[in-house]
């Protein structure tokens, strides 16, 4: 498309910043889902900031047409921005389940998915399965299936 920010003044500044920012909080998440030591709480993005950046940008295109290219620029990204940092908070709920189930340990959890039987019990409960006709590939109560 051709439009750049670049040397258009405060509002590219402040839209660079909050990009930043926005970046920061997306790193934040990919090191909680990599289980890495907690980083310092980054600053949210500021809505407030983008729109008046891409304002001040859209004014000075009013007087001075020179600069509508670079101004489309700042109010293109300055939305990416919003539309990206939603997101990232529509994520957080996401990653930190994601995470509390990570650290939670399978062998030991109350809501485990996986029940432990003794190979006999397995071998013994798979039997009476088959010959109700049920598999017990889908039985929810073996949870494991221990083949022979």
């Amino acid at each position: 498309m051709g439009y750049s920010a670049s040397g258009r003044g405060e509002g590219g500044r402040e839209v660079r910043g909050q990009v930043r920012r926005m970046l920061d909080k997306y790193r934040g998440l990919a090191d909680r889902l990599s289980l890495s030591e907690a980083q310092e709480q980054q600053p949210d993005v500021s809505i407030e900031a983008l729109r008046q950046a891409e304002l001040s940008c859209l004014r000075r295109w009013q007087t001075n047409p020179e600069l509508g290219r670079g101004a489309m620029a700042v109010v293109m990204a300055g939305e990416w921005a919003q539309n990206l940092a939603t997101l990232e908070t529509e994520l957080e709920e996401a990653v930190s389940t994601a995470v509390d189930a990570a650290r939670k340990p399978w062998w030991n959890s109350s809501t485990s998915l996986l029940r432990v039987h003794p190979p006999a019990a397995m071998a013994e409960r798979r039997r009476d399965l088959c010959l109700r006709g049920s598999s017990p590939l889908r039985s929810p109560e073996l949870g494991t299936l221990m083949l022979d």
